[in-house]
C-alpha cells in the first residue's frame, strides 16, 4: 500500500516568559491520499512547542540536553550545535515511560479497550532548539510527538503531546544547570 502525504504547517508563536514553560501553538494538517481504505481521510492535530527561559549560556543548555535525553533512554538522532538544534527518539515504548503511563505524555485517541497510548507501542520523537536571548539567558524550545503502532500491523495512529514530556525534559536541563526546580 502506498501513501502520499502532504503536510501544511501554520504556526502562531507566543513569547516566552521567565514564568516557566509557555506553549507555542503550531497547527498541522496532514492529508492522506492513498488506496481505497485511506482516500479522503484527514487527520487534524495540534502540536505545541514548549518554550522556557534558562539562566545559562546557549552552549551550557545545548550541552545539558543530551544528558537529559540519555536519562530517558532516548537516542540523539540529529545534532547541529551551530543551529542550536538537537533531536532524539526512542522506539517501541509500551505501557509506561519515566514512571508514568504513556497517556500521561501523549493523546493517541481512545477505543472501547481504553486509551491507545497505553495499549500500543509508541515511537517517540523530541525536537529541541536552543537560542541565546541574552549572553546569560537562553530560550529552550521543545516539541514531542509520537506514533502509536498496533500489534496486528494495522494503521499507525498519530499522537499529540500533552506537554508533560517537554516539561520533564526542561526540568532535567534546569537541574543540570543548577536552576531551581520547575513545578510540573
Amino acid at each position: 500500500m502506498r501513501i502520499n502525504a502532504v503536510v501544511l504547517v501554520f504556526a502562531l508563536c507566543a513569547c516566552a516568559t521567565s514564568q516557566g514553560v509557555v506553549p507555542q501553538v503550531r497547527h498541522e494538517q496532514v492529508l492522506f491520499d492513498g488506496e481505497v481504505a485511506l482516500t479522503g481521510w484527514e487527520i487534524d492535530r495540534t502540536r505545541d512547542v514548549y518554550t522556557s527561559q534558562l539562566g545559562a549560556t546557549s552552549e551550557q543548555v545545548f550541552q545539558a540536553l543530551p544528558v537529559a535525553f540519555a536519562e530517558l533512554k532516548m537516542d540523539v538522532t540529529e545534532s547541529n550545535p551551530k543551529a542550536g538544534q538537537l533531536s532524539a527518539r526512542r522506539l517501541n515504548v509500551r505501557g509506561s515511560f519515566d514512571g508514568a503511563r504513556m497517556s500521561t505524555f501523549f493523546d493517541c485517541g481512545q477505543s472501547a479497550m481504553g486509551r491507545t497510548a497505553d495499549r500500543y507501542a509508541l515511537g517517540l520523537r523530541v525536537a529541541s532548539a536552543v537560542r541565546a536571548s541574552t549572553p546569560s539567558q537562553t530560550t529552550l524550545s521543545l516539541q514531542a510527538s509520537a506514533t502509536a503502532r498496533p500489534d496486528d500491523g494495522g494503521m499507525a495512529v498519530p499522537c499529540s503531546s500533552t506537554g508533560v514530556l517537554e516539561k520533564r525534559l526542561q526540568a532535567r536541563v534546569a537541574k543540570q544547570l543548577g536552576e531551581p526546580a520547575v513545578k510540573l
